[in-house]
């Protein structure tokens, strides 16, 4: 059944305790939402991203200014 959300939230999972590189998961994701919302315009009003530390937010917030401008 299709819900028909509007909203979506991405979690930087794995990047935590089971260690995953932040920097490599925020580059995959920014990229990859960047494609899905190129290719699917009217999809959503909002893409959120759950960030749980300062860490994690700053590698992420470079990545968006590295590879995406």
């Amino acid at each position: 059944m299709e819900k028909k959300a509007r909203t979506i939230s991405f979690p930087a999972i794995s990047t935590g305790a089971y260690g995953f590189p932040i920097d490599f998961a925020a580059k995959i994701s920014l990229l990859a939402i960047k494609e899905f919302l190129e290719k699917n315009p009217h999809v959503f009003d909002e893409v959120r991203l759950v960030l749980f530390n300062d860490k994690v937010f700053n590698s992420f917030k470079e990545a968006l200014e590295r590879y995406l401008k």
